[in-house]
């Protein structure tokens, strides 16, 4: 019988690569929080435009190009020159990582310590849709993000946060 929790791993583990998951703690507000308007700055070098204290995690995700953006809703911009569809990604998160809507996926290059040199691309979670095995119980995470302007900042901040390992 196959296992689809133990082969998402394998498959994880053989094909994916460690991404920084910004997990927010929504009991505790960020100093830019703007309560009057109800949204934090975008380009907050603390919680990375969440709003919310942030912990970083160090994970490792399978992760692919979307291919039919038409059944993503708002992945579709009008731009002077037309309609464009802009790249959208699917990730894969084994059971135990437990990826939440409004959360960040920072791409990131690392260094040859493990530490992050710099941040290629910033992904807010938008749906994290749970994959039941056979036994009904969760086996892996499929989550569809949406593209989010990060700041110079962001680098900057990113180095003073502690990390957490997969």
């Amino acid at each position: 019988m196959l296992h689809i929790d133990r082969f998402m791993e394998k498959v994880i583990r053989k094909y994916g690569h460690f991404i920084v998951y910004v997990r927010a703690d929504k009991n505790f507000y960020c100093s830019c929080w703007q309560e009057h308007m109800k949204e934090a700055d975008p380009l907050c070098n603390i919680c990375y435009g969440t709003g919310y204290k942030v912990k970083l995690q160090r994970m490792r995700v399978r992760s692919r190009i979307v291919t039919v953006f038409e059944t993503l809703p708002g992945l579709k911009y009008n731009s002077p020159a037309g309609n464009f569809t802009p790249k959208a990604f699917v990730y894969y998160f084994m059971e135990k990582h437990h990826p939440k809507a409004e959360d960040l996926i920072l791409e990131v290059e690392w260094d040859e310590n493990k530490k992050v040199k710099r941040i290629t691309d910033k992904h807010r979670i938008t749906v994290a849709d749970p994959k039941f095995g056979d036994d009904g119980v969760t086996a892996f995470y499929q989550v569809y993000v949406s593209h989010e302007e990060g700041s110079s900042e962001n680098n900057k901040a990113i180095a003073t946060h502690k990390n957490e390992t997969e």
